[in-house]
């Protein structure tokens, strides 16, 4: 005789009654059973159960069958008779409004703003292939004709692939400021450039004070605040940018104490920013 190692197997006495049951109705399945019909649910208790959730839908799970001298279990019974459940509301974030937006700046004028989005208007990640469709059409007539104009860019691989490199190299030549060119920038300088020590932040306290209503207002926002920038406002900001650089190779690449600098320079500056609604 082999024993198997199996659990839960049915006892000799369960497969008796399963013979007996099979022989007598020709099946092993339960037949229905006769009796009186449970009291509490019925037609009458049902449309109570109903009509008091309809009125107050609130009122707790303990608290009803106190109210209607139905038992809570026979209650509960009644309420999935009905379709319905109890729950409890919980308040999360509310869905923030957002979108991918490229800008360069300069002392003369901020170019942009550039959205990165799909089809439908949702915003998407910045990849090479995109990057590289953003600088064709839309930066390179922009500075086709400007031969004083540098290019910086941070290190992010979307920013460095190697066609994206060729055709800044063809744009700007030498005048490039970036990882994997000639001038590298250092990982890890976000207070060295306009966009992080200024334009996002400005940006950002400016279009959410409107409370815009859906991706189309906030960007109309962004595009409204742009044209209101002075170009006082941007020679200040891109002589701040030079003489921070001047104090950072001055502390040897140390921390910068936070200092209120002033001189002209144009250099061009850029990075990709995600803008997510604050509130």
């Amino acid at each position: 005789m082999h024993h198997y190692q199996v659990r839960n197997a049915p006892s000799k006495s369960a497969i008796i009654r399963l013979i007996h049951r099979f022989q007598q109705q020709g099946s092993v399945v339960d037949l229905p059973r006769v009796g009186r019909p449970r009291p509490m649910r019925t037609p009458e208790n049902r449309s109570r159960v109903e009509q008091s959730i309809g009125q107050d839908a609130a009122t707790s799970t303990r608290r009803r069958p106190r109210e209607l001298g139905i038992p809570r279990t026979s209650l509960q019974r009644l309420q999935k008779d009905l379709h319905m459940y109890p729950y409890k509301i919980q308040l999360v974030q509310e869905i923030k409004l957002r979108v991918t937006v490229w800008c360069g700046v300069t002392s003369e004028k901020i170019i942009g703003p550039y959205f990165f989005e799909d089809e439908r208007g949702n915003a998407i990640t910045v990849t090479g292939a995109r990057y590289h469709e953003m600088l064709e059409p839309f930066v390179r007539p922009t500075v086709q004709d400007t031969a004083e104009v540098w290019w910086q860019q941070d290190g992010a691989t979307a920013h460095t692939a190697r066609q994206t490199m060729q055709l800044l190299r063809d744009m700007f030549g030498e005048r490039l400021i970036s990882r994997n060119a000639d001038f590298n920038w250092p990982a890890n300088s976000p207070d060295l450039t306009v966009p992080d020590f200024f334009l996002w932040g400005y940006l950002k306290n400016c279009v959410y004070s409107t409370k815009p209503r859906n991706i189309q207002e906030l960007k109309e926002n962004i595009r409204t605040e742009i044209r209101a920038l002075e170009p006082d406002t941007l020679i200040r900001v891109m002589g701040n940018a030079l003489e921070r650089a001047r104090a950072c190779e001055a502390a040897n690449g140390g921390w910068l104490m936070e200092t209120n600098y002033y001189s002209e320079a144009k250099v061009w500056l850029h990075v990709s920013r995600a803008f997510a609604d604050a509130a």
